[in-house]
């Protein structure tokens, strides 16, 4: 009887959820279906919701690949018939058939048991199932550099009408077509130092609320991008519930086996990338609310309900575990973790009923809390603050580091959200897998046997847990500082001595502009006050993407020192946060 009664009470509950949650759903595939109260939905169709999606970057002279997923296709079954691309550039044209080159072999009709008029298609696909994808790649002359557009078409069959929808389906959106820059040039970047995203959602977040995308499609994206590695972070209360019923608890952990065994097999398949296994946990913070913590390296399920839907009709939404709990099963495993989104700006609703807090200094110097990922997604107030907490830990003598992620459910090319509730959607540019993005250093992290190379899960670890990492969603920046011993310090590193030779380096690529300034940071810790050592005004370089200088600097009490730096490419501005160097 119980049971019945949950079963009856939960779309009331997953309502409340619905409005609660969306203000931290920033960034995902919206799920159009879910109505709170039959026929109250302005975005809600009788269709699945179909999406593509690609890369935002790519290098000269490499495939693109590109996806398509169909989403709900168990309750609006379709016949796929088409799926093409026409891609425009400068004096580019091209048109791409997505279908052909997937499906190579002879696939019957089947049509739903009937055929529909007009049907010019030979034969179709039929496509009924919860989550269907694929993904195929797209080849461009080999000399081409520049922007992009790529128009992806799907034709199909639904209830017996032939439709067409091109880059989504999804009610209100532009439709416009994905657009990517075609670099002559890798990310910029410096010997051992490897770009990743540090949180990102696999298609087992999978909700009420949002779907994503599957692994295989981020590590090809990935690679496509430039990264060389990316954390799995789904929420924990996403990965112990079964496929398609967000409210019960799956004994057997279905999601999260599969997601392990996915992680298993892409990095399988590649020497030079990595996919990092991690989860989002949902734990209580010093006050006993739910915070949001990103485990890394941890190789069982740690459960965290307590701001999900699954703990009844109490409206207790208790953690489960303490992140004091978490951090200690974390550390049994020699395993890594950083505070996810801590100046996360909870709505009204998400506090009252889904007793959802935020991070206190207490939580955030708790031992096992390597720091915090302030950088998620794209950059805003919840940005500043989070950034300005970090200073005040460093000044209070804290050695918190920091980490960048995206925090994107899918949403490779372009955000996709869900702004008010059964009402409207809305999209934007400004976040994207990939974009805010961790650049660490793994001095062993390419020293394999398969090629000569080889990053591997324990490199990024160790550089993630020493803070051998550096933010940036362009330039990058670097530095080291070498004392009178000649013994060198790199970023998240110690060193002793009085006089010190400062060594920073710049890179940028036309794709971010020119080096615009660069500011090198001193934190006295002593006066408990930070204050800039150095400004560098270098418009007017002679190498507008590169740059190299050496300084002297003095120390006679406990301190460190921070490098900024910044480019720009027309109205865009980019920025690069290194972790500090400490002196004592």
């Amino acid at each position: 009887m119980g049971s019945i009664l949950w079963s009856e009470k939960s779309w009331f509950i997953s309502g409340l959820i619905l409005f609660s949650v969306l203000s931290r759903k920033a960034f995902s595939y919206p799920e159009i279906h879910f109505v709170l109260i039959k026929g109250f939905s302005l975005i809600s169709k009788r269709c699945p919701e179909i999406v593509f999606d690609a890369p935002w970057r790519s290098r000269r002279g490499e495939l693109i690949p590109i996806t398509c997923i169909i989403n709900d296709a168990h309750k609006y079954p379709i016949e796929l018939l088409d799926i093409k691309a026409q891609i425009f550039g400068e004096g580019l044209e091209l048109e791409h058939s997505l279908f052909d080159r997937t499906f190579d072999e002879a696939i019957y009709p089947t049509y739903l048991g009937r055929k529909p008029k007009k049907l010019n298609a030979p034969w179709s696909i039929h496509i009924s199932d919860s989550y269907w994808y694929m993904m195929d790649y797209i080849q461009l002359p080999d000399d081409f550099v520049g922007p992009i557009a790529i128009h992806p078409q799907i034709e199909f069959i639904l209830r017996g009408k032939r439709r067409i929808a091109s880059t989504d389906n999804l009610p209100g959106l532009s439709h416009a077509p994905l657009r990517i820059y075609i670099s002559e040039d890798p990310l910029p970047t410096f010997d051992g130092w490897y770009y990743g995203d540090a949180h990102w959602h696999s298609d087992k977040t999978k909700d009420q609320v949002e779907f994503a995308a599957p692994v295989e499609v981020a590590a090809s994206f990935g690679k496509a991008i430039g990264l060389s590695w990316f954390a799995v972070t789904d929420h924990s209360y996403d990965l112990d519930a079964p496929v398609d019923d967000y409210f019960a608890i799956d004994p057997d952990l279905t999601k999260w086996k599969s997601l392990c065994e996915e992680i298993k097999l892409a990095n399988s398949q590649y020497d030079d990338f990595v996919v990092l296994r991690g989860e989002e946990v949902s734990c209580g913070n010093s006050k006993g609310r739910n915070v949001h913590l990103l485990v890394y390296g941890v190789p069982e399920f740690i459960p965290g309900r307590g701001d999900s839907a699954k703990t009844g009709f109490d409206f207790k939404f208790k953690p489960d575990l303490s992140l004091q709990e978490v951090l200690e099963i974390v550390q049994n495993y020699n395993g890594v973790t950083y505070a996810a989104h801590p100046n996360a700006d909870n709505s009204f609703l998400g506090r009252l009923i889904l007793n959802r807090g935020t991070w206190l200094d207490s939580d955030c110097t708790m031992e096992g809390c390597y720091g915090l990922q302030f950088w998620n997604g794209c950059s805003g107030q919840r940005f500043t603050d989070g950034y300005k907490r970090w200073l005040r830990l460093l000044l209070d003598g804290q050695k918190r580091y920091i980490i960048a992620g995206s925090d994107a459910h899918g949403d490779f090319n372009r955000t996709r959200k869900m702004k008010f509730p059964f009402v409207k959607l809305v999209e934007s540019m400004d976040s994207s897998f990939g974009k805010p993005r961790t650049c660490l250093y793994c001095e062993d992290g390419f020293t394999g046997v398969n090629h000569g190379s080889t990053l591997n899960e324990r490199n990024i670890l160790e550089a993630m847990r020493r803070g051998q990492a550096v933010i940036t969603d362009g330039p990058l920046a670097i530095f080291n500082i070498k004392n009178e011993q000649g013994q060198i310090a790199n970023i998240g590193e110690t060193i002793s001595g009085e006089r010190f030779e400062l060594t920073l380096q710049i890179k940028s690529i036309e794709e971010f502009g020119k080096i615009s300034k660069a500011v090198l940071y001193r934190g006295d810790l002593s006066q408990k006050i930070e204050n800039i050592e150095f400004e560098l005004d270098l418009k007017n370089t002679e190498d507008h993407y590169a740059y190299l200088s050496k300084h002297s600097v003095k120390s006679n009490s406990d301190c460190y020192f921070r490098l900024e730096a910044t480019s720009q490419r027309d109205e865009y501005k980019y920025r690069c946060i290194t972790n500090p160097i400490w002196l004592c």
